[in-house]
């Protein structure tokens, strides 16, 4: 019996529709085949290994027989297990009053692949020493066993803190059993410092989109007011050099950064210094990781164009990434009727941004190509080019392609080549919409 075949190759359904397992019901299957189902896991409630088998009350309904052969398969750990990576932040220095709290940020730890996380343990020490009583205040207040989910921030009352340097650690580990510890120095003192917090604490974004981080200082209560000043900087956390860049936003309270202002591939701390006076400062960090937007290729003049049998053409590459070291791979096929396919005589390329070619046979059509790699990723583009007698005018517009803002006007340049004089029309089309433009020229 084809089951496959009865219950469709294109729908995804639950997995355990067909076969069970533990988190079946929360795990999606397609069949890739007549023979081959693919599922795509939920979150696994039980550990490695686990038995997988067929869901014996579909088979029997489908196939309207009391009894059949079936077996089932153990699934295994993964070859390559996702590590994971703990995270805490918290002030550096705090000013105990009575009504403040030590917050306790462990919300950026990643890699529990899904699933819940199979401990999680908090440590602290007091002046280097182990104190039970704190480790008792630190185990109510960020008790994640009951949920495996590090979903919220830990608030310990300055009340119950003593004078002195604390330092806190928390250490996970996954359904893979690989753990990750991740450590906290905090300084409680007397002197009326400002507790410092940046919003959020980790971020990852695309280099082609800006970001603002929010931060939030306040005097504890049990001190007068005073008028707080804002210090934003950021460094690259991999050589700690910091960057000439300032925040573009006139709120001091907000560092905001545009579009492409960051290098991609690399993350970089954001560090707020609120000062209350000359003696009374404190600062909170932030880490943004940045990576790469969608890398695209194109060739200058589109994917069809004409070129002047005998006379030198440009060929050149455009790319959207301007931060990496570029490298080139050009290729020509002669697409002509009677050369199809064959590689284009007496043409050679250099491994550069633009080339100068010469097409030598009228009435040809070759296709040029070209592979873009920054080291990371890789984009192609093609153009055909159609080799015309030197009396047939050549026409580019430039630019060829260009984002403009919708209260500006729109202006292209049209490049002729001919032997000749000629009458220049323009003409246009507007893509999903029947309202028409003025067109002046």
């Amino acid at each position: 019996m084809d089951i496959s075949y009865s219950y469709g190759y294109s729908k995804s359904f639950l997995c355990e529709t067909v076969v069970t397992f533990q988190g079946a019901q929360d795990s999606t299957c397609f069949w890739y085949s007549r023979m081959i189902i693919i599922a795509t896991f939920g979150r696994i409630k039980s550990e490695f290994p686990y038995e997988l088998s067929l869901n014996q009350t579909f088979y029997q309904t489908l196939c309207n027989c009391s009894t059949f052969n079936t077996t089932s398969v153990t699934v295994q750990w993964p070859l390559s297990p996702i590590s994971p990576t703990a995270s805490i932040l918290s002030s550096m220095t705090i000013t105990s009053c009575i009504n403040s709290s030590l917050i306790l940020d462990a919300t950026g730890t990643s890699g529990n692949g899904g699933m819940k996380w199979k401990s999680i343990s908090w440590n602290v020490t007091f002046q280097y020493e182990f104190n039970k009583s704190i480790q008792n205040l630190v185990n109510g207040a960020c008790n994640y066993s009951e949920t495996g989910i590090i979903n919220s921030l830990c608030s310990l009352p300055l009340s119950e803190l003593t004078h002195g340097i604390y330092n806190f650690s928390i250490s996970v580990v996954n359904a893979f059993s690989l753990k990750s510890t991740s450590y906290a120095l905090v300084n409680v003192t007397k002197s009326l410092l400002p507790s410092v917090t940046i919003l959020p604490s980790t971020l990852t974004i695309s280099r082609s989109t800006g970001f603002e981080l929010l931060g939030i200082a306040s005097i504890p209560s049990c001190s007068k007011f005073v008028k707080l000043a804002y210090n934003w900087t950021i460094q690259d956390e991999t050589t700690l050099s910091y960057l000439p860049i300032k925040s573009n936003s006139l709120n001091p309270t907000i560092f905001k950064l545009r579009p492409n202002a960051l290098k991609s591939y690399k993350s970089y701390v954001v560090k707020l210094t609120v000062y209350a006076s000359s003696t009374s400062q404190n600062y909170a960090e932030a880490v943004v990781s940045v990576y790469p937007p969608p890398f695209y290729a194109s060739i200058a003049g589109g994917q069809e164009q004409f070129a002047v049998s005998g006379e030198l053409v440009a060929v050149t590459a455009t790319i959207s990434d301007d931060v990496y070291t570029l490298s080139y791979s050009w290729f020509c096929v002669d697409i002509s009727a009677s050369n199809f396919g064959s590689s284009c005589s007496g043409i050679v390329f250099s491994n550069s941004q633009s080339n100068l070619i010469q097409f030598q046979n009228s009435s040809s059509r070759y296709n040029i190509s070209v592979k873009i790699t920054n080291g990371y990723s890789t984009a192609s583009a093609y153009s055909i080019f159609n080799i015309v007698e030197n009396r047939v005018p050549i026409v580019t517009i430039a630019p060829l392609f260009y984002k403009y803002n919708a209260d500006t006007k729109i202006v292209l340049v049209g490049y002729i080549n001919a032997s000749m004089s000629c009458n220049a029309t323009w003409s246009y089309t507007v893509a999903f919409t029947t309202n028409q433009l003025a067109l002046t020229s």
